[in-house]
């Protein structure tokens, strides 16, 4: 698989071998030998590298065939970490997780170690910009998990220690659209 994967890779980006190679510091004979043997047995490091550089996550590089119209790659990003990445304090996310394109314009994932209201540790909550409703979880500007109580005229959310708040439309960041229980990353 790796080996078709890493052809539509480079297909879709225009990129040769040798390009590759100058982007990504992997050999330009690895590469060539990634490129046209089936089981080749690459090295995670070299993995890493061609997943950071084509922004996709290893499985999708190793496992599927590369469907460019039914799966996208987005950062996937752990909860106490939510703030500083919705406030762009984190640059670069290393960790990604494939979502299915129609899956209601997912930016980003949250990865939860604790239990939060009542989903447990280890849930991925899938992050969208969608317009929140009552009764939605969201993830507010201070990168709290809140859930939505009204949406009339003033908008009131319920934290995870059931305290109730008047708040802003302007505070709400991203809306859970999904929440996955098992994930493999």
């Amino acid at each position: 698989m790796l080996k078709q994967n890493l052809a539509a890779l480079m297909e879709k980006r225009k990129i040769t071998i040798a390009e590759l190679s100058e982007e990504t510091g992997i050999s330009v004979p690895t590469l060539k030998k990634l490129r046209t043997i089936d089981n080749s047995n690459p090295t995670l490091d070299s993995l890493t590298k061609l997943a950071e550089f084509f922004n996709v996550s290893l499985d999708s590089l190793t496992r599927q065939i590369y469907e460019e119209e039914s799966h996208y790659s987005v950062p996937l990003i752990k909860y106490e970490k939510v703030k500083d990445y919705i406030n762009g304090d984190i640059k670069e996310i290393k960790t990604r997780i494939n979502v299915e394109k129609n899956t209601n314009n997912v930016t980003f994932c949250v990865i939860s170690d604790v239990n939060l209201f009542s989903f447990n540790a280890g849930c991925v909550f899938f992050c969208s910009s969608s317009k929140v409703k009552k009764g939605d979880y969201f993830i507010g500007a201070n990168g709290a998990l809140y859930k939505l109580i009204s949406d009339e005229k003033i908008y009131a959310a319920v934290d995870l220690n059931s305290n109730s708040s008047v708040i802003e439309e302007g505070f709400i960041r991203a809306k859970i659209v999904k929440v996955k229980y098992e994930v493999d990353l």
